[in-house]
């Protein structure tokens, strides 16, 4: 069974198609706001370099954040219609995921806000508030590894971006809600 797995919620954007556990290919690429022109012409190529076609995936998962706003969705959107068009399951994960739980892992939600898992516990959102050095915070994938998670449940429904705060909404909007 093929699976394409996406990633577009980190700084790097990863493609990976799996057989089974196995990694066929994997392609990272550093897009920085250009997510939504280059993830469609880097996994055609990636299937191309490998000799498989978009009709032989036979599931897809997508990384739904925590991340860039825009750039996860960009993921999101893509694997959700890949999924419907295809009527293939599609299963949704989080970029906490995608490494050992007994490493510190940081992904940085923009220059003062971040997510953060320490060994042994939940991810926590923190802010300028509670650290200043979110700036420098970061954590990068080992470039060699892209691991299919294990916790993936594949199903027909759609997947939606992980919300990490509500939404600001302005006083004009407000009003005309009411």
């Amino acid at each position: 069974m093929k699976t394409l797995l996406i990633n577009t919620c980190t700084a790097t954007v990863a493609i990976a198609i799996f057989e089974d556990d196995r990694l066929l290919a994997l392609s990272r690429l550093k897009a920085p706001r250009e997510e939504a022109e280059k993830l469609q012409t880097e996994t055609e190529k990636l299937f191309q370099d490998i000799g498989v076609s978009s009709d032989m995936i036979d599931r897809i998962g997508v990384c739904v954040g925590p991340g860039g706003f825009t750039s996860s969705r960009i993921g999101v959107c893509m694997a959700n219609t890949w999924a419907f068009g295809r009527q293939i399951p599609l299963a949704t994960f989080s970029v906490f995921d995608l490494y050992p739980k007994t490493i510190p892992v940081v992904i940085r939600c923009n220059s003062h806000e971040a997510w953060v898992r320490t060994p042994g516990s939940e991810p926590e959102f923190i802010s300028r508030e509670s650290s200043e050095s979110v700036a420098e915070l970061q954590t990068d994938m080992h470039e060699e590894t892209f691991p299919l998670p294990s916790s993936l449940q594949f199903s027909h429904q759609q997947a939606k971006p992980w919300y990490y705060k509500d939404a600001k909404i302005t006083w004009s909007k407000k009003i005309h809600q009411q």
